[in-house]
């Protein structure tokens, strides 16, 4: 598998998608600042996003992924899209080039593969296969990350391509740095909570055991790691709370 990055464009002033003027239908054409796309489906519709799989005027398949939420969590993530895609392609990991982005809307390079959520319920129904090529690379990638002293936040499923050159990430969260053992632990920890739901399962391992029994990951001490990811954890949530708090109350004085 190829673990080189695909190339992010440059840094630019945003621009906004017109999206009372355009028609987002199959088979139609969209018109963005720098691109007149035809849509040719429609791949993820969410509450938040809806993402098309496009041609460029180039003949290029191209991502057009739109916000449809209008709070200022989601713009402010779909306007850093180019900078989140330079930082983790920074760590030697495969990223879509981010071909045009915007206030409201990001272009990139089309990933050809399986998507996370699809390979994820092949994986359960082989019996969560530990030598499975795609679940070696997916902790291979965990790997090369940590190793590096970084977390690379919000690695959910559907952010994640298997494709013929191996995981590609396509959409992501900012990189923390922390400790090597941390930041593995975290990625197992994520892996848990959003891939196999183990809030709603009682029956499910532990990725961190998995690996430890399997003998992909050694932890020195891996109960020390856990209650060091447990407080990080509950000062990241206190500190949230207390930035909303500091908002709340400053809306109320206005």
């Amino acid at each position: 598998k190829n673990s080189g990055t695909m190339r992010c464009s440059t840094e630019e002033e945003l621009s906004e998608l017109d999206t009372e003027a355009n028609s987002f239908h199959l088979g139609s054409f969209v018109t963005t600042p720098r691109s007149r796309l035809f849509i040719t489906n429609c791949v993820l519709d969410g509450n938040t996003s809806i993402v098309y799989k496009c041609v460029d005027q180039e003949k290029r398949v191209i991502a057009l992924k739109i916000i449809r939420e209008s709070s200022p969590k989601f713009l402010k993530s779909i306007q850093n899209e180019l900078r989140k895609a330079n930082m983790v392609s920074g760590l030697n990991i495969l990223v879509p080039q981010v071909l045009e982005s915007g206030k409201n809307y990001c272009v990139r390079e089309w990933t050809e593969g399986i998507r996370g959520d699809v390979w994820y319920n092949q994986w359960r129904e082989s019996h969560h296969d530990i030598y499975n090529e795609g679940f070696v690379a997916l902790v291979e990638l965990w790997k090369r990350v940590s190793r590096q002293g970084y977390y690379i936040q919000n690695l959910k499923q559907l952010n994640l391509i298997w494709s013929a050159s191996g995981w590609v990430v396509i959409d992501s969260g900012y990189r923390r740095s922390g400790d090597p053992e941390l930041c593995m632990f975290r990625f197992c920890h994520h892996f848990d909570k959003h891939w196999q739901n183990a809030e709603d399962n009682s029956e499910f391992t532990p990725m961190c055991i998995i690996l430890k029994n399997a003998g992909l990951y050694e932890w020195e001490d891996m109960e020390q790691t856990k209650r060091e990811l447990e407080e990080t954890l509950a000062k990241r949530k206190a500190d949230k709370e207390n930035r909303n708090n500091v908002q709340i109350s400053g809306e109320e004085e206005i």
